[in-house]
């Protein structure tokens, strides 16, 4: 079985950020009725995600890779200069993510993998409340603090 292509797409903020991401379709006869959002750490390239996300596809969970504003191929589409902050990921990225998610598969139940800071930016969205589950991946508590050297 080859791996699923993923599908480009472009998700809007509510304030006008595009966001690129790519779609990888669960395969149909095996489909799940899931959708797996996968959240990048900061200054990792969606693409990096693109394994997981095929094999996720292929048995039968359509999901979803960001490139978080102001990183990788939503960097690259930027116009103009735009302030980037990493609360952003979490109140204006992350409710656009679920959003077009829901509209996009409205039967399909939501799931989120955040890796580092994507996990950690979850809980700054009341986006998470349409979440039946989330994974993070070594996403620590970024306090200084805890790493004295």
């Amino acid at each position: 079985m080859s791996s699923p292509s993923p599908e480009p797409c472009v998700i809007t903020c509510d304030d006008g950020y595009a966001l690129q991401c790519s779609l990888f379709q669960a395969d149909p006869k095996r489909d799940r009725g899931i959708t797996v959002i996968v959240l990048p750490a900061v200054l990792v390239r969606q693409r990096f995600y693109a394994g997981f996300a095929a094999y996720l596809a292929s048995q039968g969970i359509r999901a979803l890779t960001v490139s978080s504003r102001g990183m990788g191929a939503s960097l690259a589409a930027e116009v103009g200069s735009t302030p980037h902050r990493l609360r952003d990921w979490g109140e204006r990225d992350l409710p656009a993510v679920v959003g077009w998610a829901q509209a996009t598969a409205p039967d399909h139940r939501l799931s989120l993998v955040g890796h580092s800071m994507g996990g950690q930016i979850v809980g700054l969205s009341e986006a998470i409340h349409a979440l039946e589950s989330v994974v993070t991946v070594v996403a620590t508590a970024a306090w200084w603090g805890h790493w004295p050297s």
